[in-house]
C-alpha cells in the first residue's frame, strides 16, 4: 500500500482501500494466486521438456478488486532448451518507458535467474510479446537523455 508514496501512478491504480492487482511478487509466490513460482519450477524439475510450465499472472477476480490496475503481464511460459531456460513473456500492454525499459523487463529477467537456479539450469533468452506496445509523448524527451539521442 506505501509504495504510492514512490511511484504516483499507484495512487491512480489503485482501488477506494489502496488495493493493486500488479503487485507481480504476490501473484508469483503466495498460495492466493496458485504458488505460481512454485508450479513452475516442480513442473521443469518432474520434466525440463515440458511446454506446461507456465506462470498465470492474470486471473479474473482483477474485475472485482484493484481499481483501475489491470495487470499487464498475461503469462510467462518457461522453456528449457539445449540445457538453458528461455522465457516468453506475454504482456496485454506494455508501457515501453517504465514496463519494458523498467519494471517488467527487470522482473522478467530475475525470475528466469530464480527459476533456472532452481533447476539447475542457465538462464536463456527472454521473448516478448506485447499485444499493445506504446511510448507516451510526455517520455520522450527523457529518453533521448537517457539514451543521449
Amino acid at each position: 500500500r506505501d509504495i504510492k508514496d514512490h511511484a504516483q501512478i499507484w495512487s491512480t491504480a489503485s482501488d477506494g482501500n489502496g488495493m493493486t492487482n500488479s503487485n507481480y511478487g504476490y501473484l508469483m509466490f503466495s498460495p492466493q494466486n496458485g504458488y505460481q513460482f512454485n508450479n513452475v519450477v516442480k513442473t521443469l524439475l518432474e520434466d525440463p521438456q515440458s511446454r506446461r510450465a507456465v506462470a498465470y499472472y492474470t486471473n479474473p477476480f482483477i474485475h472485482y478488486v484493484g481499481g483501475n490496475d489491470h495487470i499487464c503481464t498475461i503469462y510467462a511460459a518457461y522453456t528449457v532448451r539445449n540445457g538453458k531456460l528461455d522465457v516468453v513473456v506475454s504482456m496485454r500492454s506494455n508501457d515501453i518507458r517504465f514496463g519494458l525499459i523498467g519494471a517488467d523487463l527487470e522482473w522478467a529477467i530475475y525470475m528466469l535467474k530464480r527459476v533456472a537456479e532452481c533447476i539447475n539450469a542457465e538462464p536463456g533468452k527472454v521473448r516478448w510479446h506485447a499485444a499493445s506496445a506504446h511510448l507516451y509523448s510526455r517520455h520522450f524527451n527523457k529518453l533521448k537523455e537517457i539514451y543521449n539521442v
